[in-house]
């Protein structure tokens, strides 16, 4: 189908004349959030067609080409610095690969999703609260072995 049969259905996910809830959550959510796998914006796209054409609207990633709910960008940046700073592997059995990065990545978006939504930090329309992420804190962390903190105690 297209845009014109759309709009004659009533309708018309490219513009903000839509009345449904789903779709108005689907637009902001597309608009504020990025890719849980490679951090791209997200946009809204008619996946397939079927006699209910507004249940086949979804938030679709154009660079990997998923369909993708996405994360809040500030979640991404930090599950981001963890896998590849913290050189955290969810994965161990999987060979090393732009794909199981982004894998890890999209695991650890869940579980601070999980933790921020579980403190009431996080909701549907996104953070309660503001979140400013200061890179320059963010690069501060650094993990260090057991075996490397005993020989500081040494000295």
């Amino acid at each position: 189908m297209s845009d014109i049969s759309l709009a004659e259905m009533g309708i018309n996910f490219r513009e903000q004349k839509e009345q449904t809830k789903r779709l108005q959550m689907l637009r902001q959510r597309a608009a504020r959030c990025v890719c849980r796998y490679c951090g791209n914006p997200l946009s809204l796209r008619k996946i397939t067609y079927a006699a209910y054409d507004e249940a086949k609207i979804e938030i679709f990633c154009e660079h990997c080409g998923r369909i993708e709910f996405g994360t809040e960008p500030e979640i991404y940046q930090v599950a981001q610095y963890f896998i590849d700073e913290i050189q955290y592997d969810h994965y161990p059995n999987l060979d090393e690969s732009v794909r199981k990065r982004r894998m890890n990545i999209a695991m650890i978006c869940d579980i601070l999703n999980w933790g921020f939504k579980n403190t009431g930090l996080l909701q549907a329309e996104g953070f309660t609260c503001s979140i400013a992420l200061d890179e320059d804190t963010l690069t501060e962390a650094f993990a260090i072995s057991e075996s490397d903190l005993a020989q500081l105690d040494k000295e």
